[in-house]
C-alpha cells in the first residue's frame, strides 16, 4: 500500500493495485475460514455471525474514517492509514489469535 500511495508510475500503480486487491480479498477468505474455528460448536453460528456483524459495522465506520483521513492527509494518507490498520490487525491476530491447527471442530 505504501508503494501504491507514493508511486507516480502508471504500470506500477496497476500492478501494485492488483496485488493489494488480491491480498485483501485473500485476507477476507482466510478470516471467514478461520473465524468459525475459534468458537465452540454450540456457539459457532452465533459467534461467527456476531463477529461478521461487527465487521460490517466497522466497515461503515471505516468509510467515514477514510473520508476524514482523505480530507486531512490526502490520497497518500488514506493508503498509509489503511496499511497501518492492516498491519495492526495482522499483529493482533498473530499474537493473540487462537491456534486452530490440528484441533477438532467438535
Amino acid at each position: 500500500m505504501l508503494v501504491f500511495a507514493l508511486t507516480n508510475t502508471l504500470w506500477l500503480t496497476i500492478v501494485v493495485g492488483f496485488l493489494i486487491t488480491m491480498f485483501l480479498q485473500s485476507n477476507a477468505v482466510a478470516i471467514y475460514a478461520y473465524l468459525p474455528e475459534v468458537f465452540p460448536t454450540k456457539l459457532r453460528g452465533f459467534g461467527a455471525g456476531l463477529s461478521n456483524g461487527a465487521g460490517r459495522l466497522a466497515g461503515v465506520g471505516g468509510a467515514a474514517l477514510i473520508a476524514v483521513v482523505y480530507g486531512v492527509a490526502g490520497f497518500e494518507g488514506v493508503f498509509l492509514t489503511t496499511a497501518a490498520f492492516s498491519l495492526v490487525t495482522a499483529v493482533v491476530i498473530g499474537f493473540f489469535g487462537e491456534n486452530t491447527r490440528d484441533r477438532s471442530l467438535r
